[in-house]
């Protein structure tokens, strides 16, 4: 029985890294390859990576015609896929893996009433130990957005990222995935439910034997492959070198701000988690001891700060690529916008900093606030409090104002020589953007209706508890509904930039691949509205189910069923258009990109609109109230 546990074991280890990439089981010496450059004149004759005189352009060596997905070494005529791009498709297959099957199984368990406890809890345990793909994945995303500004849009040809970075995110890539396996492993290898810290990383159960042992020593090697790999990265973003074939003697441009937020804030969200290992750690090898528990505690209240870390550092790549897009080389956006990137991420910072000084230094309490981001803090002296609550609200204020400019900028951005050629925002675009207002207006209303009753509590006026009462549950619910935005703007943002890197900029995901952006779009919305209409029927907040699903019934059974049919149609399209998407990044070709193949819509004769854009909702509204003022006079 042993034997067949370690081997069960050993083999899902195997087959996560296998899987992955295969770099730590190599089966043949790797190919080494020199490469000769001449200062100022790049790659000599004869070195893998000439291209005549080494300043040809982006797209001067592509073919738009090709329509072979394989890469050239496989006889196709596609370039081949990133790195980076490998690495965020990995982290996207997995996440949308776990979560269709889990959703599978919850559609099964509904519709025939056969209970499979083990198989949804085990699946449940599975979903958490992909809690890091969304931050990897921008991270991931910023460094290699970072390499092609640097290399004038053709990082593989100057060898960007480093390999060592490249490396290093296989590294992290390989960890979630290990973590992973070692969760559904856990219910053959020792039995019973396996438990999930909310790190993602397995809670292993006290056990004397040597399962027990292994476990414990590959769950500290994949944490420390996954923190390890993921600060080499930022490293690697921070030191990497311009060509001088791009650059000459010109000074390369910085960090981009939007980069540089990206990294400050995985610093953040990632130091948090490893400070609450390590405490773990500490505390099962020497006993819990009361400091122990009260910084087991602060930590873990600290998470609460960087939860909104992931979907920070997506608006700030999705800004920055807005601004790439009509400048390749130089864009960036506003020097407003910019700033608000840091002040964002410096809120985020500041409040971190409080939830660790307030009980050590000032000797009070943090609790966790009742919206997502926000800590409440509690001291003795009356004056200090009211200090730290003033300080507490300006943080969130800066915050919240601060990404709402940052969605501002997005819209108003234009071209500085000729605002006539400020090309269209792109699809992709359209669907982060759409993702990203429904996001932060969740926890902006939720935020805003908490603070009102607070000062209704503060005034003793109780006239409106009744609609607090039912409002606050009611957006805490449509949170559930917004889960899977990060993840899926991580998705759309990987597709188009594997569509501008083999087009030299220029194309755009496949027609039938749109449809299912926008359909997973329309799906997160749609069980959003259905969130703020629940409550007409039931005179109540709705219930929600892990899947940001509505699961109230009405009272009327017509309008039950329509809720049920709803909630199936909006799942379908979710986790359908993120498959779509994934098969999109391995099917693209140039000529798909470029629209002369691959236009055909993904359900066939139904074309699917665009999402509305949140600043032509508003223009339109402001249109249509000047024509119905103008008519009144």
């Amino acid at each position: 029985m042993l034997r067949m546990q370690t081997v069960a074991l050993l083999i899902s280890v195997a087959f996560g890294f296998e899987t992955t990439r295969g770099f730590l089981l190599q089966k043949d010496d790797p190919e080494v390859m020199v490469h000769h450059k001449e200062p100022g004149n790049g790659y000599k004759k004869g070195s893998p990576l000439y291209k005549g005189d080494g300043k040809s352009t982006a797209s001067s060596d592509l073919d738009l015609t090709c329509n072979d997905p394989a890469p050239p070494a496989e006889g196709g005529c596609t370039p081949p896929v990133s790195t980076t791009m490998k690495c965020v498709i990995n982290l996207a297959i997995q996440y949308f893996l776990l979560y269709s099957a889990l959703a599978f199984a919850r559609t099964f368990v509904d519709l025939t009433g056969t209970q499979l406890p083990a198989l949804t809890q085990t699946l449940s345990a599975a979903c958490l130990t992909v809690n890091y793909a969304a931050m990897l994945s921008v991270l991931f995303l910023g460094t290699r957005m970072r390499a092609v500004q640097l290399s004038g849009g053709k990082p593989d040809e100057y060898g960007l990222p480093q390999w060592w970075v490249k490396t290093a995110m296989w590294v992290c890539v390989s960890a979630v995935q290990v973590q992973t396996l070692v969760v559904l492993a856990l219910p053959f290898v020792l039995g019973g439910t396996p438990k999930v810290a909310e790190d993602g990383t397995p809670e292993l159960p006290p056990s004397p034997g040597i399962l027990s042992k292994i476990l414990g020593v590959l769950r500290w090697v994949t944490m420390i492959a996954l923190y390890g790999g993921f600060t080499t990265v930022c490293v690697g973003a921070y030191s990497m070198e311009a060509p001088a074939e791009v650059w000459g003697d010109d000074k390369a441009p910085p960090v981009s701000p939007a980069v540089a937020c990206t990294m400050n804030l995985a610093m953040q969200y990632f130091g948090v988690y490893l400070a609450i290992q390590v405490v773990q750690t500490y505390s099962q090898f020497n006993g819990q001891t009361l400091e122990t528990r009260k910084l087991a505690a602060i930590l873990q209240l600290a998470t609460n700060t960087v939860n909104f870390a992931p979907m920070l550092s997506i608006l700030f790549i999705g800004a920055r690529m807005r601004a790439l897009q009509i400048d390749p080389k130089f864009g960036n956006p506003q020097a407003w916008a910019q700033n608000c990137f840091y002040l964002c991420a410096y809120s985020v910072l500041a409040q971190l900093t409080l939830v660790i000084v307030v009980p050590y230094v000032l000797g009070g309490e943090v609790r966790k606030g009742e919206s997502e981001g926000d800590v409440t803090f509690e001291l003795p002296n009356p004056s200090l409090f009211a200090i730290l609550s003033g300080v507490r609200y300006l943080l969130m204020l800066s915050l919240y104002g601060g990404f709402t400019a940052v969605i501002v900028s997005v819209f108003t951005i234009e071209d500085l020589d000729d605002p006539e050629k400020t090309p269209p925002i792109a699809p992709a675009m359209q669907c982060v953007i759409n993702l990203t207002a429904q996001f932060f207006f969740v926890y902006l209303m939720l935020w805003v209706l908490i603070t009102l009753r607070q000062v209704a509590v503060s005034n003793r006026n109780e006239s409106y508890n009744g609609f607090f009462a039912k409002a606050i549950p009611t957006m805490e619910a449509a949170r559930a509904t917004v889960q899977f935005a990060p993840m899926l703007s991580v998705l759309f943002l990987g597709l188009r930039l594997r569509a501008l890197q083999i087009t030299g900029s220029k194309g755009q995901p496949q027609k039938w691949a749109q449809d299912g952006m926008f359909l997973a779009t329309y799906a997160v919305l749609v069980q959003m509205l259905m969130v703020f209409i629940t409550p007409l029927f039931t005179g109540g907040p709705p219930k929600m189910d892990d899947d940001g699903n509505v699961v109230s019934q009405p009272g009327n059974k017509y309008v039950a069923y329509t809720v049920v049919a709803i909630r199936y149609l909006a799942l379908l399209c979710l986790y359908g258009g993120a498959v779509t998407c994934v098969v999109a990044l391995f099917k693209i070709t140039p000529a798909a990109a470029m629209g002369t193949t691959g236009a055909d819509n993904l359900v066939p004769g139904v074309t699917v609109p665009a999402p509305a854009n949140p600043a032509d909702t508003v223009a339109d509204a402001g249109d249509a109230a000047s024509g119905a003022v103008s008519s009144f006079f």
